[in-house]
């Protein structure tokens, strides 16, 4: 149960950050480095930002990196 809620509370974080990218200037500048995929590298500032909001809410990295990805990250957002 504890681990459904905290992936509740990714989803909501996902959704709010989609909806700050509603603002175009805001995602120009993090488009920047998602198109080189920075926050995929264990050694980067974004990264370690993901990893810090997994850790937050409780979930694995790996679920929040698959999250952005997946959701914040994706091509129709480049566009």
């Amino acid at each position: 149960m504890s681990n459904k809620l905290n992936e509740e509370h990714l989803t909501r974080v996902c959704e709010a950050i989609k909806i700050v990218l509603l603002n175009r200037e805001v995602k120009d500048r993090i488009m920047k480095f998602a198109n080189r995929s920075t926050y995929e590298n264990p050694n980067s500032r974004e990264y370690r930002k993901i990893s810090d909001l997994a850790t937050e809410l409780g979930v694995p990295v790996q679920k929040a990196l698959e999250k952005f990805r997946n959701e914040i990250f994706t091509e129709e957002l480049s566009h």
